[in-house]
This record gives C-alpha cells, sequence and structure tokens, in this order.
C-alpha cells in the first residue's frame, strides 16, 4: 500500500531569523552510492571503486559531490515548502561520507529580507555532519513562487544564479586531473555530459590503471622519472 507524504506550505511571511530548519537523517548504504552513481553518470572511481578510494588514503567509496547537493536540497525543501524554491546554494566538503554513516543535515535562519525587486528572500546557514564531525558547511538563499501579495519574479537569462547545467558546462573552466596514485586520467572513459562535467570528475575524465610496467612507472613516478 503506498503513503503519500503531505508538506505544509511556508509563507515567507511566516519566517523568521533565528527559525530552525527541521534535521533529516539518511544512513548512507553502500547501494545507494552505487545507485547515485548510476543515476547522475558521475563515474569518478572514488566513489564506486573501494580500491581506488583507497589508493587515495580513504577507507572506502564515498558520496559524490551531487549526493551532497541533493540532500542540501532536500532539507531547504522539505522546510519551505512545495512553492519553495533555491535561489542560490553554496557548499564546501571538508570531510568524506562513507557506506554506514549516517549524515544529518540542520540548519536556521541567517536573513529574512526583500530584495530591490521586492521579492522576499531568507538566507539560511546549513551543516552536514555524521558522528565524526562536519562534513559540509553550506549556505543558501530561497525565495518563493508566492510571497505575501507578490508573485516570485522570473530570473532574467544574464543572472549566473539562474545558469542552467548546459550553460554552466559550456562556460567552465577545463579541470585538472585528480586521479589517485597509480592510476591516470582517460578522458575516452567516460562520456562528456553537464551532470559529469559538473562532478569531482571533471569534463569526461575517467581513471584507470595503466596497462603496462613502463605507463605504471610513468604514472607513478611522472614524466620526468621516464
Amino acid at each position: 500500500m503506498s503513503t503519500t507524504t503531505i508538506y505544509p506550505q511556508r509563507l515567507w511571511s511566516e519566517v523568521k531569523v533565528g527559525d530552525v530548519l527541521p534535521p533529516i537523517e539518511l544512513l548512507v548504504e553502500y547501494s545507494r552510492i552505487i545507485l547515485n552513481v548510476a543515476s547522475t553518470w558521475d563515474y569518478f572511481p572514488g566513489h564506486h571503486n573501494p580500491d581506488y578510494a583507497r589508493a587515495q588514503g580513504q577507507p572506502n567509496i564515498y558520496v559524490s559531490t551531487i549526493f551532497f547537493h541533493g540532500f542540501v536540497d532536500r532539507l531547504i525543501t522539505d522546510w519551505g515548502g512545495p512553492s519553495s524554491f533555491i535561489r542560490r546554494r553554496r557548499m564546501r566538503m571538508v570531510a568524506s561520507v562513507h557506506p554506514g554513516d549516517t549524515m544529518r543535515a540542520e540548519g536556521h535562519v541567517l536573513r529574512h529580507y526583500r530584495d530591490d525587486n521586492g521579492e522576499g528572500l531568507v538566507d539560511l546557514d546549513i551543516h552536514i555532519d555524521t558522528a565524526r564531525g562536519l562534513c559540509v558547511p553550506a549556505s543558501a538563499t530561497v525565495g518563493w513562487h508566492t510571497t505575501s501579495g507578490r508573485a516570485a519574479s522570473t530570473a532574467p537569462a544574464a543572472d549566473p544564479t539562474y545558469l542552467t547545467i548546459p550553460d554552466v558546462a559550456a562556460t567552465a573552466a577545463d579541470a585538472h586531473s585528480t586521479a589517485a596514485p597509480g592510476y591516470r586520467s582517460d578522458p575516452a572513459r567516460t562520456a562528456t555530459t553537464p551532470w559529469v562535467y559538473l562532478s569531482s570528475a571533471g569534463p569526461g575524465t575517467g581513471h584507470v590503471r595503466p596497462t603496462s610496467a613502463r605507463e605504471w612507472a610513468t604514472t607513478v613516478s611522472g614524466p620526468a622519472l621516464r
């Protein structure tokens, strides 16, 4: 039997500085990390290859940037309701999350104001933690499709806050290789898509083990030691 979750609609006029967002928790199972890799096309090997992750100094595979994005967005929109939308989101990853960890996201309202166009906005301070401590500090600006007596305006195309994923992929700078020791970059391994471009893998970059002893020595030691 299916169930339906009803999310109450919060109004901008009801929000106050200091309001606390109801925290959310998620047990990060191994299968969930792999499913996230498949659904977002973020095939950076640290997210699905335990040997690669350990070569990076990690104890196991770890969740991706996009995974954190989704968790932060869920915290915001569960609190804001169906008519809320995220105008801006910033985050910084300071620690990894591995299979078996429980992620917890919390936040509170820093600022309640109207912008120059009269649109009601809220600034949030957010953090994601595990039992080991802080993993991701984040911040966000939230608006509503309807505020107290004013409909939310459509953002101009030139506003970088509203760039689409293809826009970002087309204008972003080249990414540097993040291959772990013992691996090399292989741009042909992963198809270039906007989602992959925005991931930690960079634009279409896969990381594979060298195929020969000479290539292995070059990868580990560097070109100067050939």
